[in-house]
């Protein structure tokens, strides 16, 4: 047991940097920062931090809010969904009460689709790789959390 923890530890460590920033956004209040990140070599995953302005590293509290099924993290933060699906912007609601907001996506689920499939689609592709892997949902989210957890302690100030 002590042999697999080891190795996923490892693996996460040789993970943890692989964040790439799409685009920075001024709102009134905020700014929402849209990043992907790799949990696995084929994967990606497109995330959305909002981050109020008056956030302090290390200080401010942070909520995580994950987009399930055909949601997306634009959706959750309140942003125009690109599929029209409607849900609760659980992430906007969070920056607006002065959380640090992180909204998540699955993989292969609504935002985090390639661009050619539907996202009922993409979510066959996504469990058709999950059964080839140890991976499962579960596992995978926490990995995303335990993720963006990392990646936000390691930034001392928030760009803009």
């Amino acid at each position: 047991m002590l042999e697999l923890r080891d190795r996923m530890r490892a693996r996460h460590e040789a993970l943890k940097a692989k964040f790439k920033r799409l685009d920075v956004r001024r709102r009134s209040g905020y700014t929402v920062e849209t990043w992907e990140f790799y949990p696995d070599d084929i994967l990606v995953v497109k995330t959305m931090f909002l981050i109020p302005d008056k956030a302090t590293p290390f200080v401010t509290p942070v909520t995580v809010c994950m987009a399930m099924n055909e949601a997306s993290v634009k959706g959750l933060a309140g942003e125009e969904d690109p599929y029209g699906v409607k849900c609760t912007p659980l992430a906007l609601n969070a920056v607006r009460r002065g959380e640090i907001a992180v909204a998540l996506a699955l993989p292969g689920c609504a935002n985090g689709a390639p661009d050619d499939l539907n996202a009922a689609d993409s979510r066959k592709r996504y469990i058709a790789y999950l059964q080839g892997t140890d991976w499962t949902d579960a596992k995978l989210i926490e990995l995303e959390k335990r993720m963006c957890q990392d990646f936000l302690k390691g930034r001392t100030d928030f760009k803009r």
